[in-house]
């Protein structure tokens, strides 16, 4: 019925100044961090695959790959899809991750193989005139979100992370992430303290270290710490690769762990899971294999009966989310920078703690030139 070539890769890299939230609402005024360092520019790249006939496919990759080391991944992986049909996903994927053995098996190689996988979706979903998640085998057509954010910046301000965490539920989210694991035990229960006294009981609220604690014992200390105020989760309390650790932890404690923002592939994932690490699984697309290898991890996890947290990438999220059964709720960056606000010519809305997935085909979603224009590297 359709026999579409891939014709070109072109890839954009944008960057915009990270956001924050003051009594006059938004601000740039300092660096904002995480567990393990601060960042004051969020970069991202859009890959977008362009068929004989006109579609165009997009991908987006927001993951601080520095986007010069970035684009010339897409670009060297361009040699490998020029020419090939858009409809063949696997065979594209596979392609890709076998010619690439010798450049690495994480990092900006899997990335960029993330980006090109989700624009072939996207091209597929505008060929057959059907929303990605409906193209995927839709499990329902509405999923929970999450509002993220709550960086630290360079003191422990937490009248001001209070404030940001409570506009959030004044504008329809029902949870909440925020930052630990960068100033102290002490710091971080006062932060987790603050946002529980400002919510009460009825919002969800998450905490993400970002892998900031050094080791087993110091991320149990504090998970203790924290059970008092009801933590929906906790989130990399340790580095990436330490799962042996983890699995120590969540063992030990009453809150739920979650992890794997910065796992790859099914490979990295099968062990996490396999060692019982985490009690939530959290792939993210724009990281993990796209998704293709998002769904193959999905997968795996409802082998063992564990729920799935779409990292980040709400755009492709979303979808991703709607059409496994074992999806918990996605992730949202309400505040965190104003060129997601301005990214696409319909922004993604929030209703009730909801997004409602849309109607049009492949990710529903349509590039703002303009604001494009504005933000691009030059």
């Amino acid at each position: 019925m359709f026999n579409l070539k891939i014709v070109d890769v072109k890839t954009t890299s944008l960057s915009c100044e990270m956001k924050g939230y003051s009594d006059n609402r938004y601000f740039a005024a300092e660096p904002f961090g995480g567990g393990r360092r601060y960042l004051s520019q969020r970069p991202l790249t859009i890959t977008q695959l362009v068929t004989d006939d006109g579609i165009i496919g997009i991908g987006t990759h927001a993951h601080c790959v520095p986007p010069p080391l970035f684009e010339a991944t897409v670009e060297t992986l361009k040699n490998f899809v020029i020419g090939e049909d858009p409809f063949y996903v696997e065979r594209i994927w596979d392609k890709m991750f076998r010619l690439t053995f010798r450049f690495g098996r994480r990092g900006a190689v899997i990335g960029a193989m993330s980006s090109i996988d989700i624009a072939l979706w996207d091209i597929v979903g505008k060929a057959l005139n059907t929303p990605l998640y409906k193209l995927l085998g839709a499990y329902c057509d509405m999923v929970p979100v999450y509002a993220s954010g709550g960086y630290f910046r360079e003191h422990n301000d937490v009248k001001n992370l209070a404030r940001e965490v409570t506009d959030w539920v004044e504008r329809g989210y029902t949870a909440v992430k925020f930052k630990i694991g960068a100033l102290g035990i002490e710091q971080d229960v006062e932060r987790v303290k603050a946002v529980r006294e400002a919510l009460g009981p009825d919002i969800k609220i998450i905490v993400d270290a970002n892998g900031g604690y050094p080791n087993p014992f110091t991320a149990m200390k504090v998970a203790r710490a924290l059970e008092r105020y009801d933590v929906y989760w906790f989130e990399e309390p340790l580095q990436t690769d330490d799962i042996e650790g983890l699995a120590e932890i969540r063992r030990a404690v009453n809150i739920p762990i979650a992890s794997g923002e910065i796992q790859f592939t099914r490979y990295g994932f099968k062990e996490l899971i396999v060692k019982r690490a985490v009690d939530i699984v959290e792939p993210d697309a724009g990281i993990c294999g796209g998704v293709t290898e998002f769904r193959r991890i999905a997968a795996m996890a409802a082998a063992y009966d564990l729920p799935v947290a779409p990292h980040r990438s709400t755009e492709v999220s979303m979808h991703l989310a709607a059409s496994i059964p074992n999806s918990l709720i996605v992730e949202s960056f309400p505040l965190e920078t104003e060129m997601w606000d301005k990214l696409f010519l319909e922004p993604i809305e929030v209703k009730n703690g909801y997004i409602k997935l849309p109607r049009k085909p492949g990710l529903g979603i349509e590039l703002n030139e303009k604001a494009i224009a504005k933000y691009e590297i030059p």
